[in-house]
Order: C-alpha cells, then sequence, then structure tokens
C-alpha cells in the first residue's frame, strides 16, 4: 500500500474554500489508517461533487473575456464530429469505469487502493472535459467574430446540435455518476461513524460464504441508496430478503451448537452479533426513513402499507435474536471477538431510542383516522411493541457484554 499521509497532503489543495471555512468532523476517534482513509474518501466525494459542474461547464460559454484558440485549419462540422463521435463516447466509458470501480453490489476489500484508483478515473476526466469545452468554444465563437456564413439555417442547426451535445452530457452524468455519488455519500458516512471502523466494515461483509452475509448482502445495497424512494420502488424485494433474514436466524435457533468445537461455537457467535448489528441499524435507518417521508404530509398510505407488511417480521425478529444470545450467554467468555460487535449494537440501540422517540411524540400525533380504522392507536400500539421487544434486547446484549468484559478482568 502506498504512503497515504502523502498521497493525502498532495490532493489537498484541491479542496475549495468553502470547505475549509467549515467545521471539521471530529475525527479522534478513529485509528490513524482509518483517519486517512476518510480523508482520502472525502477528496473522492468533492470530486463526484464537482464533477457535475465541471461536465455543464464543458458547454458554458467563456466568462473571462478571452477568445478561443482559432484553428482555421479544422472546420466548425469537423469539431461537431469530433465531440459527437470521439469525445464525448470517450467521457462516456471513462464515466462507465468510474462506476464500476464503485461496484456498489461488491464490497471492496483494500478501501485504501480503492480510492485511489478512483481518485486516478476522475483525474482522467478533466483533460477529456477540457477539450469539449475548447471544442464548444470554437464552435461558438463571439459576437464579435462573424460567422463565415450568414447561413440562418447553419446557425439553428448549431443550437441543435449543441443542445442535443449537452443533453448526451446530462444522460451520461445522470446514468453514470450519480449512484457513484450515492454511494460514496452513503460510505463517507460509514466510515466517519464511531461505530464503524474500516477494518471491521470490511470484516463484516467479507464472509461470503456465511448464509447470513449472503442474506445481509441485499439489504445492505438498499442501506446504500440514499433516496427514500428506492424502499417503493423495491417494496416487495425487500420485504422478501428481510423474511428470508428472519428465516435464517429461526434456522440457527433450531440448529443448537456443538458444544465441543469451540472454534466453530465462537465462529457462530460472531455471525450472530455481525447480524444482530446490521438489523439493528436496519430498523433504525427503515424508522427514520418512514418518519421523513411522512413528515411530509404526501406518503401516509404508503407508510401503512409498508407497516402493516412487516409488523411480524419485525416483531418476531427481536424474540428470536434474545432467544438465541440467552441460549449462549453462558458461553460468550469463550467468544472474545464478539465484544467489539456487542458495543456496536449498544451504541445503535441508544440511536433507535431518538428515532422512536421522535414518531411516538411527533408523527403519531399526527396521523388522522381514516374510513374508521383507528389508524393512530394501531401505529402507536405497533410501535410501543417493537420498542418494548427491542429494549429486551438491548438488555440481554449489555449483560453479555458484561459477561465478556468480566472474563476479561
Amino acid at each position: 500500500m502506498s504512503d497515504n499521509s502523502s498521497y493525502y497532503e498532495e490532493h489537498e489543495e484541491t479542496s475549495d474554500a468553502s470547505d475549509q471555512s467549515e467545521e471539521a468532523p471530529d475525527l479522534s476517534h478513529l485509528s490513524e489508517a482509518t483517519r486517512l482513509t476518510y480523508q482520502k474518501s472525502v477528496l473522492v466525494f468533492r470530486n463526484l461533487d464537482n464533477l457535475m459542474d465541471k461536465c455543464t461547464s464543458a458547454f458554458r460559454a467563456s466568462d473571462d473575456g478571452t477568445e478561443a484558440t482559432t484553428d482555421t485549419t479544422v472546420t466548425r462540422e469537423e469539431l461537431f464530429d469530433q465531440v459527437e463521435s470521439t469525445l464525448l463516447p470517450q467521457l462516456d466509458e471513462k464515466l462507465k469505469r468510474l462506476t464500476s470501480e464503485f461496484k456498489p453490489d461488491v464490497e471492496w476489500e483494500d478501501l485504501d487502493e480503492k480510492f485511489e484508483t478512483l481518485l486516478a478515473i476522475q483525474t482522467e476526466l478533466d483533460p477529456l472535459l477540457a477539450q469539449i469545452a475548447s471544442a464548444k468554444d470554437r464552435i461558438c465563437r463571439s459576437d464579435t467574430e462573424p460567422d463565415l456564413t450568414n447561413d440562418q439555417g447553419f446557425k439553428k442547426l448549431k443550437h441543435i446540435r449543441i443542445s442535443g451535445m449537452q443533453e448526451k452530457l446530462r444522460l451520461l452524468i445522470t446514468e453514470h455518476v450519480h449512484s457513484s455519488f450515492r454511494y460514496c455519500r452513503w460510505l463517507l458516512g460509514e466510515i466517519l461513524s464511531d461505530s464503524y471502523d474500516v477494518p471491521f466494515l470490511g470484516g463484516v461483509f467479507a464472509s461470503s460464504n456465511s448464509e447470513i452475509s449472503h442474506s445481509i448482502h441485499f439489504l445492505t445495497r438498499w442501506m446504500r441508496e440514499s433516496d427514500f424512494h428506492m424502499i417503493s420502488r423495491q417494496n416487495s424485494r425487500y420485504l422478501a430478503d428481510f423474511n428470508e433474514l428472519h428465516n435464517t436466524f429461526a434456522s440457527l435457533y433450531h440448529s443448537g451448537f456443538s458444544r465441543e468445537n469451540r472454534q466453530q461455537h465462537k465462529a457462530e457467535l460472531l455471525e450472530v452479533a455481525r447480524a444482530a448489528m446490521l438489523i439493528t441499524k436496519l430498523s433504525r435507518i427503515l424508522i427514520e426513513k418512514l418518519y421523513k417521508q411522512v413528515t411530509l404530509k404526501n406518503s401516509l398510505p404508503f407508510f401503512i402499507e409498508i407497516s402493516s407488511a412487516q409488523i411480524k417480521t419485525l416483531q418476531d425478529l427481536p424474540h428470536c435474536i434474545n432467544d438465541y444470545l440467552c441460549r449462549i450467554k453462558g458461553h460468550l467468555k469463550t467468544a472474545t471477538r464478539i465484544s467489539y460487535p456487542l458495543e456496536t449494537i449498544t451504541s445503535r440501540s441508544k440511536d433507535f431510542q431518538i428515532s422512536f422517540d421522535l414518531l411516538i411524540h411527533h408523527l403519531v400525533p399526527s396521523i388522522i383516522n381514516t374510513d374508521g380504522f383507528e389508524t393512530r392507536k394501531y401505529f402507536e400500539d405497533w410501535l410501543n411493541t417493537w420498542n418494548d421487544q427491542r429494549l429486551f434486547v438491548s438488555q440481554n446484549l449489555e449483560l453479555a457484554l458484561k459477561s465478556l468484559k468480566d472474563a476479561r478482568d
């Protein structure tokens, strides 16, 4: 791996002045390696954030008062062909490569190496966009320089073709950059979170042979989408995957443990803790997204639909996790590797309580009963029931964590 510190310092000057005026996040809780990885991710994020403006400016008129260099050997028609047949396809190829490197459905083994690759691709985009901007300026010469022809048809055609190229560029950005931007924003928040350190984040999703990890894979893909409409568009599949994960827990619960094989026992405990941690986070994110969307006063019917469909799953899942932890609590002293996931769960539980309080005190009172159905009481009872189960699980997790700490002393 390359020298992370020098790499970041080399690119740090690209930060905008406005970024420097913002309060820097507290990175003291992160390890040095994670801090440097976070700084790289910030740079990748900034580049993505500025990419749309860079692409737009490729067709924006120069505002510095200077004239574009005119090459009399190249006609405007040839410049049109160059942009349409060469430069835009090259841009398309590089944007596709940028998006493919993100691969939101595949976990990254080495974040530093991945960020270096992304930065290299982003650097390749700048000269290509500069060529497009130069060609545009040469096609759209200043009014002070008369066209070689007064043919109004050609001028109209020029306007139409430039507009067409602008639309092509916009579609390229929409197709390739937005998904990468959303994933980078998600990853940025995860790296900075005190509940996730980069090595652990990679380890959680690395067990591709695990049934639990395989089930969680589809759920984490949904987590990475920042827009709430993803829930609506993928509602059926999301619920199916959620139920699949519940069935996995139930299967583990009934299968029991092999007391003689402690190493295998430790691995099972770690898988359960990791999965329970993700379920806690998924539930919190789901509730938060529902809360934010419903407060817009435009999606209450969908809120009722998705929540009703998940009541049994959301109520049964904490029971299943809790019963599982109760069964193995006596053996936790042999599984010291589980301590960090347990600490993470207790931290997430506190965050969830905040979301729950917001829902009870602000959302439920605003719900209006419809068609004789006591909607408000329905949601209040559902939220209270689910929260009671979550608290029960949290208490058991805290007891398990205490057992581990006692074992170390």
